[in-house]
């Protein structure tokens, strides 16, 4: 039996999801795997399901809603009852953000050794346990929270990816992706220093510089600030090139 956040909240038993239920028990079952093996208050989990406005019969009807879950996730996942709250204890191997976060720091370890075919192969890993943006079918009050924080790991692993297949020196392949996350991500520093060094790297020198132009144009249009230092050493690195 896995568990997944990193996409739609989902117990899965042979690859196959379970009758987990609506968004409410999602939004409990995804809290205690965020907190797994830590007990999560009843004040919290009532916040994060009903917000501003819970019902007379709170308790009760978290108490129903822990159930159903105990009943889906079975022995694999065992959630239990504390004072304050609730606690859900499962394996590592078990949940895609734990095993995320391990390859994570086997590829970022691999690449501070330098060995950036390993690292690469890593975060490649890291990344492949995603489905889609994390959390899906949740509460607002859970996704406004949690979403964004998931997803800025998510880029950052992004990134080192791309780093390791840079000091591979697969920067013509990679031009395409780059572009594309540039255009999705347009104030991702990071982003745009690799595509410019992959676009330098491929011989096309104008077409770095043009980067660079591009999101200094926008950063004054759309925030009233200069690109940071990093991209403009990087600019005038290349321009002396």
């Amino acid at each position: 039996m896995t568990f997944h956040i990193l996409g739609p909240v989902e117990v899965r038993r042979d690859g196959a999801p379970l009758p987990l239920g609506g968004r409410k028990q999602r939004t409990i079952l995804a809290v205690l795997l965020l907190n797994r093996a830590r007990t999560v208050s009843t004040e919290t989990l009532m916040s994060l399901l009903w917000g501003d406005d819970p019902p007379r019969s709170v308790q009760a009807q978290l108490h129903n809603l822990v159930s159903r879950i105990r009943r889906a996730a079975g022995p694999s996942g065992r959630i239990h009852r504390r004072y304050d709250g609730y606690q859900l204890d499962a394996d590592d191997a078990d949940l895609d953000l734990a095993r995320f976060d391990a390859y994570t720091a086997l590829g970022r370890a691999a690449l501070a050794d330098r060995q950036p075919r390993r690292a690469a192969d890593a975060f490649q890993l890291a990344l492949g346990q995603w489905g889609g943006p994390a959390l899906h079918g949740v509460t607002e009050q859970l996704a406004d929270r949690e979403r964004h924080r998931l997803e800025e790991r998510r880029l950052a692993v992004l990134a080192d990816r791309f780093e390791a297949e840079l000091e591979l020196g697969a920067v013509e392949r990679l031009i395409p992706e780059l572009t594309g996350t540039v255009r999705a991500w347009p104030f991702h520093d990071r982003f745009r220093g690799q595509l410019m060094r992959a676009l330098h790297g491929s011989g096309r020198r104008a077409e770095a510089l043009a980067c660079y132009a591009d999101g200094d144009a926008r950063y004054r249009q759309e925030l009233g600030i200069s690109l940071g230092h990093d991209l403009a050493q990087l600019h005038g690195r290349i321009l002396r090139a």
